[in-house]
């Protein structure tokens, strides 16, 4: 009795019989179901009866909602449902800007352009996030090649960027002509750009060789070594192996019993094109860079062979010289360490003097 008195259908007035409905659904069992819920196309006002409490509950429930995730008589769609027509919404989306490669291009360099100038989401997987580089000198001069990058960044054309939307912003930069946006792809992709594939590795990208074959790019003329950014970060015995290979022995013999500081600022004069010498050993100098500048060098080092508890000069001696196997043993007597203080280079010859 009390399942009958409380599980009465639910009785509407006259009034509200054409303004609400209920749909008739198909089971999975082929069965036809009679919804039990009320619903309208409007908001009604006055309502009586579970109908009208039912559908006034639905409205407030996808009141903070957007359009697109609630379906018609004002239920939410379930989460599923919307993931999957959102999916068949990008295609559709995306089979269409097929037509329109400029558009598309457009939109691909606003995406990587615009991004780290908001916390915008640019409906997009393409991206040219900042490299993750190592922490470098911070008293280090700047480069040629980082003075020339930051010149072309302050020529960009940038007054698109001062919008406040992502969707103004866009619109303003679909306006630039085409050399604008072709600066602005040039200093994306230059500013994306890996120093290496893994800090781990002494392998260099071979798809970066390809590009600076293409470009032919001499390492030379944008980088010359100094001694703050090479010749005080690596050894005694290593200025020396240096000094042999662009001027032969008889150079190096001469800085046998130098004190390393000495060696490194005679080669950064020498390296730069400021010393006088032969000709053959001017070239030499001025053409070299070592093989972790090039891009044509095939590193025959492996993963393994990386020893990152080196400091710069550990992986030679820092201050001691030569070793047993080095090519100028026979030229200098290096068991003398008492006596290499009082030494200084010999410059007498006509084969190296350096400019002051």
């Amino acid at each position: 009795e009390y399942q009958a008195l409380h599980s009465k259908p639910p009785v509407l007035a006259d009034e509200m019989k054409g303004k609400v409905g209920t749909f008739l659904t198909l089971g999975r069992d082929g069965k036809m179901t009679l919804e039990s819920t009320y619903f309208s196309e409007t908001p009604l006002k006055g309502a009586t009866g579970d109908g009208a409490t039912s559908s006034s509950r639905s409205a407030r429930d996808t009141s903070s909602l957007p359009p697109e995730a609630v379906a018609p008589g004002g239920k939410p769609l379930s989460a599923r449902l919307h993931d999957e027509l959102a999916v068949q919404r990008r295609d559709i989306l995306a089979a269409s800007i097929l037509a329109d490669p400029a558009l598309a291009l457009d939109y691909m360099l606003f995406a990587m352009a615009d991004q780290g100038r908001s916390y915008s989401r640019y409906g997009t997987t393409i991206t040219a996030g900042r490299p993750q580089d190592p922490q470098m000198p911070k008293d280090q001069p700047a480069t040629q090649a980082q003075l020339a990058i930051g010149e072309a960044r302050e020529a960009l054309v940038s007054d698109w960027t001062t919008a406040a939307s992502p969707v103004e912003r866009f619109e303003a930069f679909r306006a630039l002509d085409d050399d604008a946006k072709a600066s602005w792809l040039a200093v994306t992709v230059a500013s994306s750009l890996e120093a290496k594939p893994d800090y781990s590795s002494a392998k260099t990208n071979p798809l970066h060789g390809r590009l600076a074959s293409i470009l032919e790019i001499d390492v030379a003329k944008w980088w010359r070594p100094t001694s703050a950014n090479f010749f005080d970060r690596v050894s005694k015995g290593t200025l020396l192996a240096l000094l042999t290979e662009v001027g032969g022995p008889v150079l190096a013999a001469r800085y046998v019993g130098s004190k390393k500081g000495e060696i490194s600022t005679s080669c950064e004069k020498l390296f730069a094109g400021e010393a006088i010498t032969e000709a053959e050993t001017k070239e030499a100098a001025l053409a070299w860079v070592p093989d972790a500048m090039r891009f044509d060098a095939v590193s025959s080092l492996g993963d393994a062979d990386i020893d990152e508890t080196l400091d710069d000069e550990d992986a030679g001696d820092a201050e001691g010289g030569l070793t047993s196997d080095d090519p100028l043993e026979e030229l200098a007597d290096h068991g003398h360490d008492d006596h290499e203080d009082a030494l200084e280079p010999v410059n007498d010859d006509a084969t190296l003097i350096a400019a002051e």
